[in-house]
């Protein structure tokens, strides 16, 4: 709910509620203007998980999440360096997602339950 009610530079729609994102587990704590920039994430569909999660690593992780410990960073580089984990990135993020429950709408990304919710997302279920 904080998401819903503030507004973030660059963000051409405002967050609605439970519209699905991609936060740094890390620092997902702290208060709202706490949080440094990047943190968060609210692509428009499924196909644009993947890339939330790219932006993060590469604009929040590796520029300096204030909770990422120095020995989280050593544990994470020494995975990230296993280049054997990527090549399929963005279709076993999309197969996940949807496999989770999720369903593009009008309104951003949404579980599939929270659609009884709110008949008026107007969803797209792919």
């Amino acid at each position: 709910e904080e998401d819903v009610s503030s507004h973030t530079r660059g963000r051409n729609k405002r967050i609605t509620s439970c519209q699905v994102g991609v936060r740094c587990i890390h620092c997902k704590e702290l208060p709202i203007h706490s949080r440094p920039s990047e943190s968060v994430y609210f692509p428009s569909s499924i196909d644009g998980i993947y890339q939330a999660g790219q932006n993060l690593h590469k604009h929040h992780i590796k520029k300096g999440c204030p909770e990422f410990s120095a020995e989280l960073k050593t544990s994470y580089d020494q995975v990230t360096a296993r280049r054997s984990l990527f090549g399929r990135g963005r279709e076993y993020c999309t197969g996940s997602a949807r496999l989770a429950g999720l369903v593009n709408t009008s309104k951003g990304i949404r579980f599939r339950n929270d659609m009884d919710f709110d008949q008026s997302s107007n969803s797209k279920f792919l």
